[in-house]
Formats: C-alpha cells, sequence, structure tokens
C-alpha cells in the first residue's frame, strides 16, 4: 500500500473522529509498514490535525467577533429608536442619535465575518 492511500484511509477516520495516534501506529507496525514510513505518516496526520484544531479555534473566535458587534450594534439602535419613540425619556422634543455604538457595532460584525471567511 502506498503512502497517499495510507494518508487517506487515516484523513477519513479524522474527519469521522475515529482516529487515534496510537492505534493508527499499531495498524501500521501489523501491516509491516517500514518505522520510517510511519514516522512520516504520522507527522503528515499530526500537521492535519493542528491546522483543523486552528481553524476550529478561529471560527470560534470569529463568532465570538461577530457576536460583540451584534450586540453594540443592537446598543446603539435600541437607544436611538427609544428614545426616538419616547420609549427612553429625553425631555421635550429631541431625541439622541447613538450612532457611534451601532457604526462601531456594525464594523466589528463585518470584521468578525472577514476574518470568518479566511
Amino acid at each position: 500500500m502506498d503512502r497517499a492511500k495510507i494518508i487517506d484511509f487515516y484523513l477519513k477516520k479524522i474527519r469521522l473522529d475515529q482516529f487515534d495516534f496510537y492505534a493508527a501506529r499499531q495498524e501500521m507496525k501489523k501491516n509491516n509498514i517500514e518505522e520510517e514510513e510511519i514516522k512520516a505518516i504520522m507527522r503528515i496526520l499530526d500537521n492535519e490535525i493542528q491546522k483543523r484544531v486552528i481553524l476550529e479555534h478561529q471560527n470560534r473566535s470569529a463568532k465570538n467577533i461577530m457576536a460583540v458587534g451584534i450586540v453594540l450594534a443592537a446598543i446603539g439602535a435600541v437607544i436611538t429608536i427609544g428614545t426616538y419613540t419616547g420609549i427612553i425619556p429625553m425631555g421635550g422634543n429631541s431625541f439622541l442619535l447613538a450612532y457611534g455604538p451601532f457604526l462601531a457595532g456594525q464594523s466589528i460584525l463585518f470584521s468578525g465575518l472577514a476574518k470568518r471567511r479566511k
């Protein structure tokens, strides 16, 4: 069995969350694969697992950034709408336009979206 087929086999196991380093190494030893070849394959598989963990962390981080942006934009919108409709009393015939939090929230939201697309 060549290296590419072995790697593809174990990459499928990684995708299905059925991968175990020790079991994979023992399985390759049982199939009489040379130790140097096993080391090279395990190194490739380890790199793939690390890439996936990093990508998962980046996606989680992007979602958190997006959530902060949504909350900040919502606060700005609620303040503006609340003072305009009179739910939040301002006194007289005026209202507060809270464009700072709203625009800051929008920019944070879009930066989170951009980070997620990477």
